[in-house]
């Protein structure tokens, strides 16, 4: 989904106009709930007003590239900004952050995970968002209290504190995890485009991987991660090796989970869809049945434990 700079004013001033209303101008993940529904109890704006709308504000994050200067690929504007706590939080193409007063639209800060924006994304330079969680521990004020994550295209999760934009120093290293410790890693061929999603104290993380290009691409492992450490929980690999296949020669890949994951918070499931395994169109090089590939497979939060019943 791309949003143009006028949907984000469309956006202010649904959120300005309904100022004070509880928790109910949140929204808090890509789908606005864990389960994606995209529904807003909102109800001021309506088909016999909306036509009166009019610009709360501009804000230009200045993150463009034509794909044809500097050598970086073409960027898209596809983030869907999150709003919690007062303050709404975006994604640019070059995977900064930024928090915003959502009533004046005026920066509360920014922070730049320096982005290698030279390798070649199939996807260009592009970012859907992001996903928040609050530690429940935590003391009012505390650092990291609420944590953003985002998975960024040279393959990272990226861990800050959302009230300031400060890096959680208690994650990974230095606030973030390298995603790049999988089967047949190939810069910029593996990215992520997606935001992740977290549930149970755990961050879940899928992949991009350029589609149609060859059979060996790489795996297209789901990982879930502790959100508060970083430390790795679980991985899930959606296409498994036949019994008795060689790995030397079972050059197949992808069946990896690039869209946007959603998750059922009463069942404590993650829902993963994925995609085509490699090569996508023929599959006389992958044997087996491929049986996750092209899915919604639902895995429990805090192990990989795919439901099949």
């Amino acid at each position: 989904m791309r949003v143009s700079t006028k949907t984000m004013m469309l956006g202010a001033a649904v959120l300005v106009l309904a100022a004070g209303g509880a928790r109910a101008d949140e929204w808090g993940a890509y789908g606005r709930d864990l389960g994606g529904t995209r529904f807003s109890p909102l109800t001021q704006i309506t088909p016999a007003n909306v036509a009166g709308l009019k610009p709360a504000w501009t804000f230009h994050t200045g993150d463009i590239s034509d794909g044809k200067t500097r050598g970086t690929p073409r960027s898209g504007f596809e983030t869907t900004p999150l709003m919690l706590d007062g303050k709404m939080f975006l994604t640019t193409p070059f995977n900064r952050m930024i928090a915003l007063d959502p009533t004046s639209g005026k920066q509360l800060w920014a922070f730049d995970p320096k982005l290698d924006r030279a390798k070649p994304y199939g996807d260009g330079l592009i970012n859907r968002g992001l996903a928040a969680w609050r530690d429940p521990k935590a003391g009012k004020g505390s650092a990291c209290a609420m944590t953003l994550y985002e998975a960024t295209l040279d393959a990272r999760l990226v861990a800050v504190d959302a009230a300031t934009g400060a890096p959680c120093q208690g994650f990974g290293t230095a606030g973030e995890v390298s995603l790049r410790e999988v089967a047949r890693y190939t810069p910029g061929q593996y990215h992520m485009t997606s935001p992740p999603i977290a549930l149970d104290g755990v961050v879940v993380v899928g992949s991009a991987i350029d589609d149609n290009s060859r059979a060996a691409m790489p795996s297209g492992v789901v990982r879930g991660f502790d959100a508060k450490t970083g430390k790795l929980l679980w991985s899930w690999e959606p296409l498994e090796a036949p019994a008795g296949a060689n790995p030397g020669t079972w050059n197949t890949g992808a069946g990896n989970a690039w869209s946007v994951l959603s998750a059922d918070a009463q069942r404590h499931l993650v829902l993963i869809p994925t995609g085509s395994a490699s090569p996508d169109y023929w599959g006389g090089l992958r044997p087996g049945d491929n049986r996750w590939a092209n899915s919604v497979v639902p895995s429990c939060a805090k192990w990989p434990m795919v439901i099949t019943g």
